[in-house]
């Protein structure tokens, strides 16, 4: 299966697959999980209240994408990645917001 694939994430929430189940590496294999913070598949599916959350956990809304991705480059930042694949307008928003503080 292609990895950071948010249509194939969100059908596999919709059929029950358990978000808190841990990949071979024991990362976490919800696609919200703030380990998947600024990744495409991350801000496909989270929403503003999430996004929230992430970052009032420590997220780095500075963070940066070291590795590849087909659609983005190496260095984007959240607000890059969240730009191109949101599905909640609420979250750049929330993202604008940060940056500025």
């Amino acid at each position: 299966m292609k990895r950071d694939n948010p249509a194939i994430a969100a059908r596999l929430l919709e059929l029950g697959a358990d978000p808190a189940a841990r990949s071979d590496s024991g990362m976490v294999a919800d696609p919200v999980s703030c380990q998947h913070w600024n990744t495409p598949v991350f801000f496909a599916i989270a929403s503003a209240e999430q996004v929230s959350g992430c970052l009032a956990a420590g997220a780095d809304i500075h963070a940066r994408m070291v590795g590849y991705h087909r659609d983005f480059r190496r260095g984007s930042t959240p607000l890059h990645v969240a730009s191109a694949t949101t599905r909640d307008a609420a979250v750049i928003p929330v993202l604008l917001e940060r940056v500025r503080t």
